[in-house]
């Protein structure tokens, strides 16, 4: 707990020196304060880094002022919040790397980033500061704290004038004439507001020493934007001249926090300084960036000592009557906004009839964990043919690029044969070729079911997800998947066209006949087919899938799939092939649990489920 802070801002607390301006004492005070601007200061026990001295003593935001009650200009008071944050950029600073920062809401990060803006104009001859973000008027509005922070100098010898003085552009340079010829003075730092929306590219041509990308939770193209100003902030070999900030919220995980969530979570692959997950009861040994949880800064003591306690209590208050609304989107809302850990920050919203608690549970485990999070096994199947050129079967081979992705191969007899009747595949097709501006795919789900307790089960053993140049080509790759598991394959009776390719290529043996399971509470269908599932059942697959959620979470290892489930809408053009492919799946093991369960009561041992035939290289379905 910190005491006396007030003594951290002496020149709030003293004024400015009252020495002659032209005295050496004068001088001498200027220079210490630079120097402490600088250098930082250390004031009982408690050293204060360079850009929090420059922040708390001469630098002005908007705040309550405690004499009228109103909002003005005031100087910032210490926070342990603040001390935390400066003391974070000066240890990635001095290690070489950048920061990327997740924070919650009203924390006032863009006001000290406005200092950092207003620092390096000042200090730094001819530096050039960037603040950008994905939407204009994120990187407007701290570009105005930083111009109103620079003109509250104008009293001290650090204000600089300036020229341009836009909200797009300053320079501090002032014209002057000497001997009849107009020419430039000044120290001719620059500070550059440039909005990134729809152009990663927008920072190129600049060598900024600092660079500050706000709102990144709402930043699309965060990474390419970073990446393509990442040479500019290095000399050759590699030394820095530059240091970026990435700052932002959690929230809207189509709008850029996806990608803050990435950076955040392997900073090492993006240059930025690492601090150890001590918020996460499995965070382990996991890296992540810098984290502001929302409990900081929420109820604080007169000292600027943040009370832990009395604050979560509040936010747990706060969650508790969000949970109550009507709106299904509260409660994740809110979480996301005031976070108290990490993975908080990056729930998923959805809004559907999935438990979004549990997916999100399982999607920060799986993210939290290396060896969970890099479970899948990517490649591709090839066909294996005899001399004859007949198919004989699959192989699978690694590939990083591939679009299959294997949480658990095939289980093998003591024959090394694939066992029957333990996979079953779920697929959503299309019929249309590949459209230049549709972003839905096919996706073929492999499930595995219940062999023995000494064995997994009730798991999505592989995916494939993908929309290649032919639809053709997405069949065949399903059945080869669906050949590689043994696994006859349920599909939505829609796009009809993949049970012709089916039939025409020797693979009818992989249709799944009706679910009747599927049937059961439907009254009227109005598709006569033998295989694949009549679209109206749709709910029917869904609540199945509900309630696989419920009880087998923890099962689920595809953080791809996770997230779907949790973003999925039943509305016509939403994309939710993963999904669809994931209840396809578990309707097609449920109706096999009850043809089971029938085939015990109705007929003698020999002839209960079915089982596979080989016919002239060729698996027959036989019941």
């Amino acid at each position: 707990m910190f005491v006396n802070t007030k003594q951290f801002s002496p020149v709030v607390n003293d004024g400015l020196t009252n020495a002659n301006p032209l005295s050496y004492e004068y001088r001498e005070w200027w220079v210490e304060q630079k120097r402490r601007c600088l250098e930082g200061w250390t004031c009982g026990g408690v050293y204060i880094p360079g850009d929090y001295y420059w922040y708390l003593n001469f630098w002005k935001i908007r705040g309550k002022d405690k004499k009228t009650g109103r909002k003005t200009l005031i100087a910032p008071r210490f926070l342990d919040m603040d001390l935390e944050y400066f003391l974070a950029i000066e240890k990635a600073r001095k290690a070489g790397k950048h920061l990327c920062v997740v924070k919650a809401r009203q924390k006032g990060y863009s006001e000290k980033h406005a200092a950092l803006m207003g620092k390096e104009f000042t200090f730094f001859a001819h530096s050039q500061t960037i603040i950008t973000a994905g939407e204009e008027k994120y990187s407007n509005a701290t570009m105005r704290m930083c111009v109103r922070g620079l003109n509250s100098l104008k009293e001290t010898e650090f204000y600089k004038r300036r020229q341009p003085d836009t909200l797009d552009y300053i320079q501090a340079k002032y014209k002057v004439i000497e001997n009849g010829v107009p020419h430039w003075k000044g120290i001719h730092s620059e500070i550059y507001n440039i909005t990134s929306k729809n152009n990663p590219q927008a920072t190129i041509g600049k060598s900024p020493s600092l660079i500050i990308f706000e709102e990144a939770g709402k930043f699309p193209g965060l990474i390419d934007s970073f990446k393509y100003i990442q040479p500019a902030l290095e000399a050759e070999g590699g030394e820095k001249t530059g240091f970026a900030i990435i700052v932002g919220t959690g929230g809207d995980m189509e709008k850029g926090a996806a990608e803050l969530e990435q950076m955040f979570y392997d900073p090492e692959v993006y240059d930025m300084f690492e601090f150890n997950n001590e918020y996460e009861e499995d965070g382990g040994d996991s890296k992540i960036g810098f984290f502001c949880p929302a409990w900081k800064f929420k109820i604080v003591d007169n000292e600027g000592n943040s009370l832990k306690q009395d604050s979560l209590e509040y936010i747990d208050t706060k969650r508790e009557a969000a949970r109550k609304s009507k709106k299904v989107d509260d409660f994740v809302n809110t979480i996301t906004q005031d976070p108290i850990i990490p993975s908080e920050a990056f729930m998923r919203t959805g809004g559907n009839m999935f438990n979004q608690a549990l997916l999100n549970q399982q999607f920060a485990r799986l993210r939290n964990n290396k060896a969970l999070s890099n479970l899948g096994d990517k490649g591709r199947l090839e066909w294996i043919k005899n001399d004859l050129g007949t198919i004989t079967g699959v192989e699978f081979i690694h590939d990083p690029a591939g679009k299959l992705i294997i949480y658990e191969h095939p289980e093998k007899d003591d024959q090394d044969n694939v066992i029957l009747n333990l996979y079953v595949a779920g697929t959503d097709s299309y019929d249309k070729d590949q459209a230049n501006t549709s972003d839905s795919e096919g996706s073929c789900s492999i499930f595995k079911m219940f062999k023995d307790v000494n064995s997994t089960s009730n798991i999505f053993a592989a995916r494939y997800t993908d929309r290649p140049s032919t639809a053709e080509k997405f069949y065949e790759e399903t059945a080869k998947l669906c050949m590689y598991y043994k696994a006859p394959n349920l599909i939505e009776w829609s796009n009809i066209a993949i049970f012709n390719w089916y039939k025409n290529n020797g693979f009818e043996g992989y249709l799944k006949e009706r679910p009747q399971i599927a049937y059961a509470n439907v009254k009227d269908s109005k598709v006569n087919n033998r295989y694949g599932v009549d679209p109206g059942t749709k709910t029917e697959w869904m609540i199945m899938y509900r309630d696989y959620i419920e009880d087998y979470s923890e099962n689920m290892y595809d953080m791809r799939q996770i997230d779907r489930a949790i973003k999925f809408r039943n509305e016509k053009n939403y994309n939710c092939d993963i999904t669809i492919s994931s209840s396809l799946a578990i309707c097609h093991a449920k109706d096999n649990i009850n043809i089971k369960a029938n085939a015990h009561a109705n007929v003698s041992k020999k002839e209960e489920f079915f089982h596979f035939k080989s016919n002239q290289g060729r698996i027959t379905q036989k019941f």
